[in-house]
C-alpha cells in the first residue's frame, strides 16, 4: 500500500507483477486502509502477514494484523517501540541505563509555572522519527519558544502536541541494527554517527555514519551487543529487525539507551550493512514477518564502510551531479539522488530532508571521513539552487554570478 506522502514523493517503484493500492492515509487511519482493501475486492484476513518498514505505520500494521488474525507485530510491542517513554520505561526496568525523562502531554498548553527540571535537555515528539521537531533546551525560555512555535503550527495542519523531555546525554552516538528470530538475536551490526544526529541538524553537518568491524573492533561489539540484546528483549521483540541508538561516554565507558525502532534503519543503513556483512535487513524483515527463519550467514568485508547524506541547499534546485556522477568517484559504492530539478529545498531541521545519499568504503574510518569531506565539498560546488525569498533584482544578480562560477569549475576529487 502507498499513502499520500509516498505517492506524491514519487520514489516508490513497483516491481512488475506486484499490485500497489493507494490509500489516503495508511499510517493513522485504519478506516482508510480497510475501505480501500474492500473496494479492491481483497479479504483482509487473506494475507500471510502484515508488516511495515515505515516508522509511522508500524502500529497501524500491528492493529490490522490483530483485528483480522493475521501474523504481525503484537500491538503492545508496536506501541512500546513507537512511544519513547514506554520504551525507556521498559528498558530501564531491565537494568539498562536511560536518561531521565518526563512526558509533556500537550506542549501547546505548557503551564505558566513550568520549570525545566534538567540543566540541559532534548525535546522531541513522543512518537515521531528522523529528529523531527527535535531541539536542545537549555533554559525555560527555550522550552516556551518551542511551545510557541508549536501553537503557531496548529493552524497549518500540524498534529504533534505530545512531547518527551529528556535529560541531555553527552557522548558518541552509536547505531545498532539487528535481526531477531524466535526471541534470539541472530545478527548485530554496530556503527557510529560521525556527529550525533542532533548536532548534525543544529550545526548543518552532513549526517555521516561508519560501521565497526566485528574483528578489528571486537571490544566495541563486546560492550554494545549485551546491552542491545537486553534492550530488545525488554521491548518484547520476538521476530523482526530493529534499529537502536545508544550513547557512549568514553570517559566512564557507560552506555545509555537512546531509542529503538522495530524496523530497519533509515537512510542507507540497509545498503551499508549489506555491503559490510552481505546481510539484507529488508529480506530478513520479510522472512521474520512470515515466520521463516532468516538463517543469516554474514560474510564480513574488511575495511571501513559507511554512508553520508547530501543535505539540502536552501533554494530551488536547478541542477546537481547525478547518482552516476557520484558513483564514478573513487570510494563511492552506491549513490542516490532523491529530489528532481525544480524542487524547493527549505531550511530543514531534521535528518530526513536531503538531496541524496551515498555509501563509502575506505581502508580506515579516518580515510573514509576524509573522502566524505572531499566529496561533500565537490558536490556542493556543483549544486545550483536559486536562492529563497529574494527580489527579481537579486535573482538577476545571482544568475550573473553563476556564469562566472560555471567558467571555473574544479575537477572531481581523485
Amino acid at each position: 500500500m502507498i499513502g499520500s506522502v509516498q505517492k506524491d514523493w514519487g520514489e516508490v517503484v513497483v516491481p512488475s507483477g506486484d499490485r500497489q493500492l493507494f490509500v489516503q492515509d495508511r499510517s493513522h487511519n485504519m478506516q482508510s486502509v480497510l475501505l480501500r482493501l474492500y473496494r479492491a475486492g481483497i479479504d483482509p484476513a487473506s494475507f500471510d502477514a502484515v508488516y511495515s518498514t515505515d516508522e509511522w505505520a508500524v502500529v497501524a500494521a500491528s492493529l490490522f494484523g490483530a483485528a483480522f488474525g493475521v501474523p504481525s507485530l503484537p500491538p503492545r510491542v508496536a506501541a512500546t517501540f513507537r512511544d519513547k517513554s514506554l520504551q525507556k520505561t521498559a528498558v530501564r526496568a531491565a537494568g539498562v541505563p536511560v536518561a531521565d525523562f518526563m512526558v509533556i502531554e500537550d506542549l501547546s498548553d505548557l503551564p505558566e509555572d513550568f520549570s525545566l527540571p534538567y540543566r540541559r535537555a532534548v525535546l522531541k515528539p513522543v512518537a515521531a522519527g528522523g529528529t523531527e521537531d527535535t531541539s536542545l533546551i537549555t533554559c525555560d525560555a527555550d522550552l516556551r519558544a518551542a511551545a510557541d512555535r508549536l501553537r503557531a503550527q496548529h493552524w497549518v495542519g500540524r498534529q504533534l502536541r505530545t512531547f518527551i523531555l529528556e535529560e541531555f546525554v553527552p557522548g558518541e552516538e552509536l547505531h545498532v541494527d539487528g535481526v531477531v528470530f524466535d526471541g534470539q538475536v541472530q545478527f548485530v551490526s554496530v556503527g557510529a554517527y560521525r556527529a550525533p544526529c542532533l548536532s548534525a541538524v543544529t550545526e548543518s553537518l552532513p549526517l555521516t555514519t561508519s560501521l565497526f568491524d566485528p574483528v578489528d573492533d571486537a571490544a566495541v561489539y563486546d560492550l554494545v551487543v549485551p546491552v542491545a540484546k537486553r534492550s530488545v528483549a525488554a521491548l518484547g521483540l520476538e521476530a523482526g529487525v530493529f534499529h537502536m541508538e545508544l550513547f557512549h561516554d568514553e570517559e566512564s565507558g557507560r552506555l545509555v539507551f537512546g531509542e529503538c525502532a522495530a524496523r530497519r534503519g533509515g537512510g542507507l543503513i540497509q545498503e551499508e550493512v549489506l555491503h559490510k556483512f552481505g546481510v539484507s535487513l529488508a529480506h530478513a524483515a520479510i522472512r521474520c514477518a512470515l515466520g521463516i527463519d532468516p538463517a543469516l550467514k554474514p560474510e564480513v568485508r574488511p575495511g571501513a564502510v559507511g554512508h553520508m547524506q547530501l543535505p539540502y541547499v536552501p533554494g530551488t534546485l536547478l541542477s546537481c551531479p547525478s547518482a552516476e556522477d557520484l558513483m564514478a568517484l573513487p570510494n563511492v559504492e552506491f549513490a542516490t539522488i532523491e529530489i528532481p530539478p525544480g524542487y524547493v529545498m527549505g531550511r530543514t531541521g531534521d535528518t530526513v530532508s536531503k538531496i541524496g545519499s551515498l555509501v563509502l568504503t575506505a581502508g580506515s574510518q579516518k580515510e573514509m571521513y576524509q573522502r566524505a569531506d572531499e566529496i561533500h565539498q565537490w558536490f556542493l560546488d556543483r549544486v545550483v539552487a536559486s536562492p529563497l525569498d529574494v527580489s527579481p533584482a537579486q535573482l538577476r544578480a545571482w544568475n550573473a554570478r553563476q556564469e562566472g562560477r560555471r567558467a571555473g569549475e574544479a575537477p572531481a576529487p581523485s
